[in-house]
């Protein structure tokens, strides 16, 4: 029932015609990053309330899982992480699954599972949940987005049980991904042969245009070795690039762009 806990990058923006060149593009860190990681990984995760990495960590499948409550007691696990030195710029989307066990009546309040995301340094909860006896009996797998502007915090992942003194109540978790993804990136190099060697074009236009429309969404110039790049795009949309140079205008298509995905095309001119 457990995972690693991913983070990753992820966000953008799109409008009229942008100047590529006004968008500033950090190749090393495009893609997806990793934030948290799961039980497995004992180094990333403290445990309290009588839990230990014995106690507390099971083997799930080709993992491992959280198992948390004991009579009485209020204990658990977390994680602290942050702030991630990427850039936000897409959803910072968390996932968690979780089997609450219990012996008490599904009416009953007197034991709960907490799991919550909070600011370590402002204290402000980000995300709560409270698991009681009525939502034992079956895996759930919840999912839950917070701001990007999060992504610069120092946040704390948590994870506890609390129990009375009678029926105890266990809560397993396991499969926790954290992701902060970027937005699709599209790049691509214009160029010609020149005595048999790939020749890059410098100062061709490039506009970036929706696959079925004619509206120019950005424009921008190849650079000295004939690369251009549009960054960022839509998710889940067609495109096409025009390129012009010396009166040849040339067409590249590119399928759907998605999250932490650069789509690249060769474009080549007489």
């Amino acid at each position: 029932m457990k995972k690693l806990l991913v983070l990753v990058i992820v966000a953008g923006f799109f409008c009229t015609v942008i100047p590529a060149s006004a968008i500033a593009v950090t190749s090393d860190y495009f893609g997806a990053a990793t934030f948290f990681r799961g039980p497995w990984s004992p180094t990333e995760w403290e445990y309290f309330g009588g839990c230990s990495i014995d106690k507390c960590v099971e083997p799930y499948l080709r993992s491992n899982q959280f198992v948390i409550g004991e009579k009485g007691v209020k204990q658990g696990v977390y994680s602290v992480k942050g702030p991630s030195p990427d850039p936000a710029r897409g959803k910072f989307v968390f996932k968690y699954s979780y089997f609450f066990h219990s012996k008490e009546k599904k009416s009953s309040t007197a034991d709960k599972g907490i799991i919550k995301v909070k600011n370590v340094d402002t204290d402000k909860v980000l995300y709560y949940k409270e698991v009681f006896p009525k939502d034992k009996g079956e895996w759930k797998d919840i999912r839950f987005v917070l701001s990007t502007s999060h992504v610069k915090d120092k946040l704390q992942w948590v994870f506890e049980v609390e129990n009375d003194d009678a029926k105890v109540s266990t809560m397993d978790v396991s499969y926790v991904i954290a992701k902060h993804r970027d937005k699709p990136r599209i790049t691509g190099k214009i160029y010609r042969w020149n005595n048999g060697v790939k020749e890059g074009i410098a100062g061709a236009s490039v506009l970036l245009k929706p696959r079925y429309k004619n509206k120019a969404l950005k424009t921008t110039k190849s650079d000295q070795d004939g690369n251009f790049d549009f960054f960022p795009v839509k998710k889940m949309r067609r495109y096409k690039i025009i390129a012009k140079y010396q009166g040849v205008r040339k067409k590249a298509f590119f399928g759907k762009a998605k999250m932490g995905i650069t789509r690249d095309k060769q474009i080549e001119f007489p």
